[in-house]
Parts: structure tokens; C-alpha cells; sequence
């Protein structure tokens, strides 16, 4: 036997479509017994990221160094190797490696310094900035090292619209810099043939990495 209710004690459907459908989602640190996301805590990222630089680094010194030398090279060796790596110049690597690895290398060390100034600027900047002058609520520890933290209409997204153009900034005379640099290596035409050193051609690894 079915019971029926008055039409009084039934909550209009449009109201109740309304609830389910613009009300947000539970947050995974709301509900009990379900822990945060990988993705939302910042000490599994560096853990993360730790993990991954010990694997590349033990992949480089048991597995490339073992096979180069047929044996592991002790320390001192390879402490030497890598101070000679280090202060070999340019012309010295293309003349040993091809054009191709120096401007490889080139490029390689020029982006290295251009986003390690961007991200100590944005460290030692933007993350303080984010995570004490920012009051929008957040349930995840990420999202407030992020403009999210940051109420819409505050007058500090204006510090990020001017971060911004400093980053924009950097990389123009970064990237410039790195070209100036590509000059003393060997270059190639637009076909790949060998051409003055002197002249005013295109690279074609540069080619490649634009």
C-alpha cells in the first residue's frame, strides 16, 4: 500500500534541482576517514620530487658511468671528470661532440639560469605573498600558494599582473643572451650544409629548439 503526502510537504523540484546542482563538492579533508589528495599537500610533492632526482641520479652514476668505463669510477675521478666538464668552453665541445651538443648545452645552461631567476624571485616574492595575504577560503594546503588564495578584487593581483611583466621581461633579455651565446659555435643553413662560421645564418638545432 502506497502512501501518498499532501503536495505541502513536498519541496518544489525546481528547488530541490537547484540544491544538487550548484552545490559544491565535498572537499576530500571534509569527510572523515578519506585523506587528502596527493596532488593537495605540498610535502608529497617534494617528497615526489625527491624521489625522482635520487632515481636519475643513481640511473646516471650505476648505470651510464658503469657502461662508459666498464667499471665504477671512484670518487675522485669522478670529481675530476666533472670539473673538466664543467670548465671545458664551448669551442671545445664542438669541436668534440658536434655543433649540435654545444648549442645543445648552450641552450641547456641558459634556460637553467633563466627559470632558476624567475622561480627565486617568485619563492622568495609570490609564494610569501600568497600564502600570508591571501584570504579566500581553501580546504587544500596547495591551492593557497597559488592567486587563488587571493580574494577577487584585491588590489595585491595587481603585484601579480606586475610579476608578470618582470617575468616577461627576464626571459626577453634571457632569451637574447642565449642567442648572442649561439655565435661561437658552428653553424649550418637552413638545409643543413656546413656554412661560414662567420655569416649570418640560422642553426638548425636552433631552428629546432625554437
Amino acid at each position: 500500500m502506497h502512501r501518498s503526502f499532501p503536495p505541502a510537504a513536498m519541496p518544489p523540484i525546481s528547488s530541490m534541482t537547484m540544491n544538487y546542482s550548484f552545490s559544491p563538492p565535498p572537499s576530500s579533508g571534509d569527510l572523515p576517514g578519506i585523506p587528502d589528495a596527493w596532488y593537495g599537500n605540498i610535502q608529497y610533492l617534494l617528497n615526489i620530487s625527491v624521489i625522482g632526482l635520487l632515481t636519475c641520479v643513481s640511473i646516471f652514476l650505476f648505470v651510464k658511468l658503469r657502461s662508459d668505463h666498464r667499471r665504477m669510477p671512484g670518487p675522485s675521478a669522478l670529481f675530476s671528470k666533472l670539473l673538466a666538464v664543467w670548465k671545458a668552453t664551448c669551442r671545445e665541445i664542438a669541436r668534440h661532440c658536434g655543433a649540435d651538443a654545444a648549442q645543445f648545452l648552450l641552450i641547456e645552461g641558459g634556460s637553467f639560469v633563466l627559470l632558476f631567476a624567475i622561480a627565486l624571485l617568485a619563492v622568495s616574492v609570490m609564494l610569501p605573498l600568497n600564502l600570508y595575504a591571501g584570504t579566500a577560503l581553501l580546504s587544500d594546503e596547495l591551492s593557497k600558494t597559488m592567486i587563488t588564495h587571493i580574494k577577487k578584487g584585491s588590489a595585491l593581483l595587481w603585484l601579480h599582473f606586475v610579476f608578470v611583466v618582470i617575468v616577461v621581461v627576464i626571459s626577453h633579455f634571457g632569451i637574447s643572451a642565449i642567442e648572442a651565446r649561439l655565435k661561437f659555435t658552428r653553424f649550418r643553413d637552413g638545409n643543413g650544409n656546413i656554412s661560414d662560421p662567420n655569416a649570418n645564418s640560422t642553426a638548425v638545432f636552433t631552428m629546432v629548439s625554437s
